[in-house]
């Protein structure tokens, strides 16, 4: 059976790294078709010429390359996800990326997570390239989109001016017992069961998004079954044929597991500072 197509980009990454990801992608049932370039000027051709899928690019490069590519991805952030790959000591700088609109970072040598990784931005990029079609295709573009979020393991969300949600996907009811007609059509706000400190961060959060018409992406915990969770929220603006926002879509990524991996990180550091010292 054919795999997935997918077009990918690799930005000043190691031959030898990516015959190793063209190989774990084949694995995971990518069809990829991929270029490689390094020099600026081709990565500017190739994004404004023919934008492919997805861009995975070199984080352990000298700093002023991450920026050219950060810079010249910056307007193509909600439509072409970036992944970083990172050597292991640089995760922690890697992670503060993602506030960039950065889509995700795999370490060099797990790369039993990309597959994840990719399939997951693929459905929010997608989503969101949908939105922007011809209003002819709006039906076929959201029956996709209801496709693809309904497996996906990240709550996604769709919000309207006023906060309320418009769609939830099934992920929501796994963590926390709530169902999604508990969301639909009301805001945060209007179901009455989340502190208002939360409320107040995620109303901000989304307002930003209304206004400025960027992505913005926070992260936040929230304590629900006497379990305290960390989640990462990406939110991207969904335009109407007038330009202005018209709605967002939200995705929460739980990353509690990670967080409590770089929290064990500086704890250890800090011991063997105190212990050197």
């Amino acid at each position: 059976m054919a795999g997935l197509k997918i077009s990918i980009c690799f930005w000043n990454l190691d031959p030898l790294l990516v015959d190793d990801l063209l190989l774990t992608l084949k694995e995971g049932k990518f069809d990829v078709d991929s270029n490689r370039c390094k020099e600026c000027d081709v990565l500017k051709e190739i994004l404004s010429r023919d934008p492919p899928d997805l861009i995975i690019a070199d984080f352990d490069l000298p700093a002023n390359l991450r920026a050219v590519i950060e810079e010249e991805m910056g307007p193509y952030f909600s439509e072409v996800p970036l992944i970083y790959m990172v050597s292991e000591k640089s995760e922690r700088k890697a992670a503060e990326a993602l506030k960039l609109g950065v889509w995700d970072y795999v370490i060099k040598d797990q790369l039993y997570k990309l597959v994840p990784s990719v399939y997951s931005s693929q459905k929010c990029s997608q989503v969101i390239k949908q939105r922007k079609e011809a209003v002819q295709s709006l039906l076929e573009s959201q029956e996709h989109f209801r496709a693809l979020a309904e497996n996906s393991p990240d709550v996604i969300m769709r919000f309207d001016r006023n906060y309320r949600h418009r769609y939830v996907n099934s992920a929501v009811e796994s963590p926390n017992g709530l169902k999604i007609a508990d969301f639909i059509n009301k805001s945060h706000r209007e179901m009455g069961i989340f502190p208002e400190e939360k409320v107040k961060i995620w109303e901000d959060a989304l307002e930003k998004v209304f206004t400025s018409g960027k992505p913005h992406t926070i992260v936040f915990d929230l304590e629900f079954d006497n379990r305290v969770s960390s989640f990462e929220w990406r939110l991207s603006p969904e335009t109407g044929s007038s330009e202005a926002v018209d709605s967002v879509i939200g995705v929460a990524r739980d990353i509690t597991e990670s967080r409590e991996s770089q929290d064990a990180l500086s704890q250890s550091e800090e011991r063997l500072n105190l212990a050197l010292h």
